[in-house]
């Protein structure tokens, strides 16, 4: 299991793509999300983030010049790949490497960290059907859509279409609590919402506003989206980003996450004993 990323960690992994080829991006990018994912379950939407940055940053490197006529010939060399623009002194010291780079150099690790991060949401739909359909549906899906490995996308995204429509008909008996579960709180939906989307649980969705309010919807919950939506993104913040969310009220949705989201429980128990260590 990998351990927690922080801000330095992901500077870093963006940084060891500059001592290697382009072709070599995608393996890359693929050794180090295995290796981590187990406790970073948004690494590779983190990645892209600290890749923007790092473009971002260049961007204004090399458009940096009192002549705007210049600059402005320079960002556009830039953006469209024509010229390459060399490390700054203090980074390729640091690197240990000459190297010239240009936008499509991040385009180009983005790209590839998308396409991670389908392989990834595929693996967890296939672990999700083989938890919920039994083995007989499992094997006839595989049949409908077979997949061996291959990097062919149009393939994966058909295969992803079709394990999201199976798994959603054999999780709409288990999304909601049992009759004699009590309901949860406002605030208690909010973390439910957390740990659903962060396995993987939901539905896709353009965005996460259209996530809560389709939620807010299956579940039938009382608040409000401008509520759950607040509660959620302060839960997501003193889970993910503070370790500061209370150990108690993660404890009391565990329950509730076994019988609607087993997967997200699983993460909420791996993040419990995480905070725990960092407030002891």
């Amino acid at each position: 299991m990998g351990k927690k990323l922080l801000t330095d960690d992901y500077n870093e992994i963006v940084k060891g793509a500059f001592k290697i080829d382009e072709s070599d991006f995608h393996n890359y990018y693929l050794n180090i999300v295995n290796e981590h994912y187990e406790s970073n379950n948004d690494i590779a939407e983190k990645l892209i983030e600290f890749v923007e940055k790092w473009a971002d940053g260049f961007r204004g490197y090399v458009i940096d010049h009192d002549n705007a006529i210049l600059s402005y010939d320079r960002f556009k060399a830039w953006n469209a790949g024509g010229l390459f623009f060399p490390l700054p002194n203090n980074l390729s010291q640091q690197l240990g490497i000459i190297r010239q780079v240009n936008k499509p150099f991040f385009d180009g690790q983005i790209e590839q960290i998308e396409r991670i991060k389908t392989l990834i949401e595929l693996r967890e739909l296939q672990k999700k059907l083989e938890s919920l359909a039994p083995k007989i549906v499992v094997n006839a899906t595989n049949e409908l859509c077979p997949y061996n490995g291959e990097l062919d996308f149009e393939k994966i995204n058909e295969r992803k279409r079709i394990l999201d429509l199976v798994t959603m008909k054999f999780d709409e008996g288990k999304r909601k609590p049992k009759n004699n579960d009590k309901v949860p709180n406002g605030a208690q939906w909010a973390v439910i919402f957390h740990y659903a989307h962060k396995s993987g649980g939901l539905p896709d969705a353009t965005n996460d506003d259209d996530r809560i309010k389709a939620f807010i919807d299956d579940h039938e919950i009382s608040q409000t989206f401008k509520y759950l939506r607040k509660e959620y993104y302060d839960a997501k913040k003193k889970i993910d980003d503070d370790c500061s969310f209370s150990i108690a009220k993660l404890e009391a949705v565990i329950h509730y996450l076994k019988s609607m989201y087993p997967n997200g429980a699983t993460l909420a128990e791996n993040d419990m004993a995480h905070i725990k260590s960092m407030q002891e």
